[in-house]
């Protein structure tokens, strides 16, 4: 099959995988092209339904960001009424790794951009360091350095 290589040049589609927390805020519009960090987004497919305000990346997606990595089998991205992103969804195998160690791999990562929150849920791990959080469900807040974990909840903290 053949393999859709598909670039947008602005962070302000995927940047919601960002770990940790506190991100800068991406390029402004405009910006010239030496200020622009594009992030490139590589599927099998990529199918987009205006009408059912979404777009769809399947099969080997990777997502490479000057910020993290992410890959997964799926990625969705819902549009509300005024076209404006709503949330982004990645399924399957989801793993997320950025320059700075911190990484998180679960079955599904929902980012709600209302809320500017990702949800992981699917046995979801987040890596910081040599230290290890798994629960249920494990919600980051990149924006004001706060994690929730929900159900079933093990940290190991590893002393250096």
């Amino acid at each position: 099959m053949k393999r859709i290589h598909t670039t947008i040049i602005s962070a302000a589609l995927l940047g919601f995988l960002c770990l940790p927390l506190g991100a800068e805020d991406p390029a402004p519009a405009d910006a010239s092209k030496s200020d622009v960090k594009e992030t490139i987004v590589n599927s099998n497919t990529f199918r987009l339904d205006m009408g059912k305000k979404e777009g769809t990346f399947t099969g080997s997606v990777t997502v490479k960001d000057p910020k993290f990595d992410l890959e997964s089998e799926e990625l969705v991205v819902y549009f509300n009424k005024d076209n404006q992103m709503e949330r982004l969804v990645a399924r399957g195998n989801v793993k997320i790794r950025q320059a700075q160690g911190h990484s998180s791999t679960s079955r599904e990562a929902e980012y709600t951009v209302a809320d500017k929150k990702i949800k992981l849920t699917g046995d979801p791990v987040v890596l910081q360091g040599g230290n290890r959080v798994t629960g249920t469900v494990i919600t980051i807040y990149p924006d004001s350095d706060r994690m929730d974990v929900d159900g079933h909840t093990k940290i190991q903290f590893f002393l250096q």
